[in-house]
Protein backbone atom coordinates (compact mmCIF):
# COMPACT_ATOMS: atom_id res chain seq x y z
CA UNK A 1 0.00 0.00 0.00
CA UNK A 2 1.73 3.18 -1.15
CA UNK A 3 0.52 5.43 1.69
CA UNK A 4 1.53 3.10 4.53
CA UNK A 5 3.59 4.98 7.09
CA UNK A 6 5.43 4.26 10.33
CA UNK A 7 5.62 7.72 11.85
CA UNK A 8 3.61 10.92 11.91
CA UNK A 9 6.41 12.70 10.10
CA UNK A 10 6.35 10.14 7.31
CA UNK A 11 2.55 10.42 7.12
CA UNK A 12 2.76 14.20 6.83
CA UNK A 13 5.33 13.97 4.04
CA UNK A 14 3.26 11.42 2.13
CA UNK A 15 0.11 13.53 2.52
CA UNK A 16 1.86 16.34 0.64
CA UNK A 17 3.14 14.10 -2.18
CA UNK A 18 0.45 14.45 -4.86
CA UNK A 19 2.12 11.93 -7.17
CA UNK A 20 2.05 9.36 -4.38
CA UNK A 21 -1.60 10.16 -3.64
CA UNK A 22 -2.45 9.62 -7.32
CA UNK A 23 -0.45 6.36 -7.33
CA UNK A 24 -2.40 5.21 -4.27
CA UNK A 25 -5.69 6.15 -5.93
CA UNK A 26 -4.84 3.94 -8.92
CA UNK A 27 -3.63 1.18 -6.61
CA UNK A 28 -6.97 1.16 -4.77
CA UNK A 29 -8.97 1.24 -8.00
CA UNK A 30 -7.23 -1.94 -9.15
CA UNK A 31 -7.14 -3.78 -5.81
CA UNK A 32 -9.35 -6.91 -5.59
CA UNK A 33 -10.77 -5.91 -2.21
CA UNK A 34 -12.51 -2.95 -3.86
CA UNK A 35 -15.43 -5.25 -4.72
CA UNK A 36 -15.88 -6.24 -1.08
CA UNK A 37 -16.13 -2.60 0.01
CA UNK A 38 -19.26 -1.87 -2.02
CA UNK A 39 -22.70 -1.32 -0.50
CA UNK A 40 -24.09 -4.19 -2.57
CA UNK A 41 -21.51 -6.67 -1.28
CA UNK A 42 -22.12 -5.53 2.30
CA UNK A 43 -25.89 -6.02 2.03
CA UNK A 44 -25.53 -9.41 0.36
CA UNK A 45 -23.13 -10.58 3.07
CA UNK A 46 -25.63 -9.58 5.77
CA UNK A 47 -28.47 -11.44 4.03
CA UNK A 48 -26.29 -14.55 3.65
CA UNK A 49 -25.13 -14.51 7.28
CA UNK A 50 -26.24 -17.24 9.68
CA UNK A 51 -27.69 -14.72 12.11
CA UNK A 52 -29.85 -13.07 9.46
CA UNK A 53 -30.96 -16.46 8.15
CA UNK A 54 -32.13 -17.43 11.64
CA UNK A 55 -34.35 -14.35 11.77
CA UNK A 56 -36.35 -15.43 8.73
Amino acid sequence: YPLYFQSRQEAAAKAEDFALIEETHHYLQQHPIKEKLSNDYFLKSIVKSDIYQQLS
